[in-house]
């Protein structure tokens, strides 16, 4: 192979590598790479637009090659060179530097073009508009007056950003925003449907550019207020309600370079930001509220004003000033504004001035300035008790249980239980060493007065008041304090990426000293090598092509789990030879390192909720296999355990002691499952547990094996290059240093399933999964709104339980299978299901012909057994104003002790199951079924029992 040939493909692979897939076809002349030193444009793979010119790039292959590239829609961007830098000689790094200049060049001219296509687009569009009317839906439904300059687009109106892509339409009806320099010219428009939808020109130049709404002064040099805003309903409202002239800035980020150029503009103007207040939006540099925080520091910059509206948290939804207007009323919003440019006086409540002569006052220190900061008093009285602090630097004390006293050393930071008879000197020398409690508590003549050290201990403990280790006690694992991330590594923390002791860290939490987890803080693994592990995964021969994006993210997620509100968990299943044992020996288990608790074979619950304990970890429980009733049992109590740990609540477990008292649990894992079938059941199991199903190889070709074959060593020579015996602790601790960004991708990823899936369970479920895939991916914010574009990119059909049957399904499933023995009208016995007696019993004939010749009928015998057999069971079966419907007994013991017997039902209250189902209602009364069976019922639809019949069903 040439060299050039293999620069070629290095630089592809890099392209690869960082997540920007280009379609190497090109339609007008040599594939792409074209290795020439321009920028060029190229398809990106895996759109929805085969033709959508995403990917740009450039490279050099004379020495040192050279190159760099992105993706346009994802925002991904990197570069590359053969060789390292430090490894170039002088020549070569000037090379270099000389390139990305020029790259940087080329990239500026062409977002000049693409600027200057949009604005010569906007003015065609501008050219086929009219007036907005007041009945356009958007201004309608918020109630919204057309201003001077809001335009809508009379007709359909074809304009080309670049001469390589298709036209495109802005069509008719559209709500047109002309947006325009500082100097007044058109630089782009913003669009909005009926529905609301907004978007921008292709190639929009948008930072410091601004649509106005209101009559400019005709003096700009005047004195006058200036209002400016986010979105342009917000600025509409605002001049509505102020008359002042308003400034759309289109989105936070650009309220800072418009109000800049507005100050340049209007230097006496009094600018007022009227900001939204996203107060559950939280920001990539861990702050929340963008909107008032981004209009703070343009304020700042420009010396303006910032006002905001504020609603109550249960008004998660409303945020601007147009949310204020239509729940409050215009007046309001005036009033909000009026009360930051005209604040009221506030009374000065300060103390009088100290009189001249009084020199006994407190004057404070010398070079204070006079200022004493005086505590509380409750916090003085903490401060100042002896017992606050007692036992620092060796222990901690931390509270009382009824007759049994908590502490925590500080060389083995174990918690550890005394009751008071055992407050004795071996035990307090577990505390701390002999020689403090000499210097502490002195003996009359020597040693130690153990019975002083022992009161103090205890009135310590008791002054810490009650102490509940199962609400404060924190094992190993990933935890927030507020914004404050904690990872709990056995042996010391790691608290917002800094490590520390456990006595160094104050907290109302106690952490657990447990078995040290290895971290490499200091070599986390890189982007590259994160990204190399989505790939490595995805590369499995999944039946659903997005397992492997699960998985990937699963490994990501389970070790810091402790956070999360929803946990989820997975099972990796598939045919014997799929390659079960490559995920989890050779991916999972390299991926998870000492994190994971690794079980097999017979372990119980009990075993796996005590080994636990307090920590919040992993679990990899493989060879699940449900041979016989026994494993089954076992398995199910498992299955138990995994339903509490996946809970929104903190998984608490209670077990009582011999000594009539409780000890709790926090089950707090995600769990992984791997076997040739899964032993889930029902939808509460189906929403909890992701499948992750393998391809069967023996459906393979002969060339299609030999093809996975050579696959499969390449895939196991990846695993074994990237997955070496340290990248469990280095994938950890790139984990832990973006804590907080994780916490907020799963935040916007539930959210986004949550809305694509339809169902809260599954956003929950699938969400932190995305999140820790796409952390492998990168670090940088993501949105709603984009999340959505990639999930509805995709099918997820196969991982939204959709074909989960739900409790109620599953309950009617059984009774309507259940084999009842009943007489035949000859004496003999027949065996049918109570389905098959329901149709019996609802669509067989009444009467049936005697075959005597005569034509004469009787009663049909069958149906009249079938009746007799659902009325012994508490069933009944009549025709209602709406069709066939079933009387169901609510407390028969046959019903209980036959249909349900052994039944995850036979002891509850399925009363409430059969109200659940659609169309069902509760009986009013009791219903007569037959001798000695008068129960509550209620009453079912027919149809939901056996389904909708086609005409011409009915049976004999």
């Amino acid at each position: 192979m040439a060299d050039s040939e293999q620069k070629i493909l290095e630089f592809l692979d890099a392209m690869r590598s960082a997540g920007v897939h280009m379609d190497t076809a090109n339609s007008r002349g040599a594939s792409h790479p074209i290795a020439d030193g321009k920028v060029h444009r190229a398809n990106a793979q895996g759109k929805k637009k085969a033709r959508n010119q995403h990917v740009w790039y450039v490279l050099h292959l004379d020495t040192p090659a050279s190159g760099a590239f992105g993706d346009l829609q994802t925002g991904i961007q990197d570069t590359w060179t053969e060789k390292r830098p430090s490894a170039m000689t002088a020549a070569e790094r000037v090379e270099l530097k000389k390139r990305m200049v020029e790259t940087q060049r080329q990239r500026e001219e062409e977002r000049a073009a693409l600027n200057a296509a949009a604005a010569a687009a906007a003015g065609l569009i501008m050219a086929a508009t009219e007036k907005a009317p007041a009945s356009h839906p958007y201004l309608a439904k918020k109630g919204l007056p057309p201003f001077p300059g809001l335009r809508r687009l009379k007709q359909n109106v074809k304009y080309t950003i670049e001469p390589d892509e298709d036209p495109r339409t802005a069509r008719a009806g559209s709500l047109v925003v002309p947006l325009y320099t500082p100097g007044a010219e058109l630089a782009s428009v913003q669009l909005i449907g009926d529905d609301g939808t907004k978007r921008f020109l292709k190639g929009t130049a948008k930072e410091g550019n601004y649509h106005p709404i209101g009559k400019r002064p005709e003096d700009p040099g005047a004195e006058f207020t200036i209002a400016i805003a986010e979105g342009y309903s917000t600025a509409a409202r605002v001049h509505q309600a102020t008359g002042y002239l308003t400034i759309t800035a289109f989105d936070a980020g650009n309220l800072g370079p418009v109000s800049k150029a507005i100050r340049a503009k209007y230097p006496k103007a009094r600018l007022l930001f009227a900001a939204d207040n996203d107060r559950l939006v939280k920001m990539p540099d861990g702050r929340f509220n963008p909107g008032v925080t981004k209009a703070k520091e343009a304020a700042e910059a420009v010396g303006g004003l910032v006002a905001y509206p504020e609603f109550d948290d249960a008004e998660i939804e409303l945020t601007d000033f147009d949310d204020l207007a239509r729940k409050s009323g215009i007046d309001r919003v005036r009033e909000v504004i009026d009360s930051v440019l005209n604040p009221k006086p506030v009374a000065d409540e300060s103390n009088p001035p100290l009189p001249q002569d009084a020199s006994d006052y407190y004057q404070g220190d010398e070079g204070a300035g006079g200022h004493f900061d005086e505590a509380p008093r409750e916090k003085q009285r903490e401060v100042e008790h002896p017992l606050a602090t007692f036992g620092d630097p060796h222990f901690r004390c931390l509270g009382v249980d009824e007759t049994t006293l908590f502490f925590q050393p500080s060389n083995v930071a174990q918690v550890i239980a005394l009751n008071a008879s055992q407050l004795s000197a071996s035990n307090m020398m577990r505390l701390a060493n002999l020689q403090w409690w000499e210097s502490e508590f002195p003996g009359s003549k020597e040693g130690v007065d153990w019975k002083a050290a022992i009161n103090a201990c205890m009135q310590a403990c008791m002054f810490r008041r009650k102490f509940v280790p199962h609400n404060s006690v924190r094992g190993r694992g990933a935890w927030f304090e507020a914004e404050t991330a904690v990872y709990h590594a056995g042996d010391r923390l790691i608290v917002d990426g800094q490590e520390k002791s456990f006595h160094e860290h104050r907290s109302r939490f106690v952490y657990d000293e447990g078995e040290a987890l290895a971290v490499d803080v200091a070599e986390p693994v890189s982007t590259n090598e994160a990204r190399r592990l989505l790939e490595l995964c995805k590369s499995l021969r999944w039946v659903s092509p997005l397992s492997g994006y699960l998985l990937a993210g699963w490994c990501v997620v389970a070790p810091v789990c402790g956070f999360l509100k929803w946990r989820p968990h997975i099972w990796v299943n598939g045919p014997a030879g799929s390659g079960k044992s490559t995920v989890m020996d050779q991916i999972i288990k390299r991926c998870l390192g000492e994190t994971a608790l690794s079980v097999v074979g017979n372990t119980t619950e009990a075993g796996v909720r005590g080994a636990l304990s307090m920590d919040a970890l992993p679990i990899i429980f493989d060879e699940i296999e449900p041979k016989d009733q026994n494993n089954q049992n076992r398995i199910r109590a498992i299955m138990d355990l995994a339903r509490v740990a996946a809970s929104e609540g903190d998984g608490m477990i209670l077990k009582g002691t011999a000594g009539q008292k409780t000890k709790g649990f926090r089950a707090r894992s995600m769990f992984v499952f791997a076997s040739i079938f899964t032993q889930i059941e029902g939808y509460a199991d189906e929403t909890r547990i992701t499948q992750l199903s393998l391809a069967d190889p023996s459906r393979d070709s002969d060339e299609e094996k030999a093809a996975n074959k050579k696959h499969y060593e390449k895939l196991l020579s990846d695993i074994v290059g990237l997955l070496t015996p340290s990248f469990s602790k280095r994938l950890l601790a790139r984990t832990i240093t973006h804590l907080p960004t994780l916490r907020a991708y799963v935040d916007v990823f539930t959210v986004a399933a949550t809305q694509h899936l339809g169902t809260q369970r599954l956003g929950d479920q699938l969400g932190p999964m995305l999140a820790g895939a796409y952390l492998l991916n990168t670090t940088k914010p993501v949105t709603v709104e984009e999340a959505l574009k990639w999930l509805r990119s995709n099918d997820w059909t196969d991982h939204t339980a959709k074909g989960a049957t739900k409790d109620s399904e599953r309950f009617l499933q059984h009774v309507t299978g259940y084999l009842v023995r009943h007489n035949t009208p000859e004496g003999g016995q027949w065996e049918r299901t109570i389905g098959e007696l329901l149709e019996l019993a609802a669509f067989a004939a009444d009467m049936t012909p005697l075959n005597d010749g005569y034509g004469t009928q009787e009663p049909n015998k069958k149906k009249g057994s079938a009746v007799s057999a659902l009325a012994r069971l508490g069933m009944r079966v009549w025709r209602g104003p709406d069709g066939m419907v079933v009387d169901i007994t609510t407390s028969h013991e046959s019903f209980k002790r036959l249909i349900l017997r052994n039944t995850e039902w036979g002891a509850t209250k399925y009363r409430d199951i059969l109200k659940a189902i659609p169309g069902a209602v509760p009986g009013k009364g009791n219903r007569y079924f037959s001798s000695g069976i008068n129960t509550p019922f209620v009453t079912v639809p027919l149809n939901a029992l056996l389904g909708e019949r086609e005409p011409g069903e009915d049976a004999d």
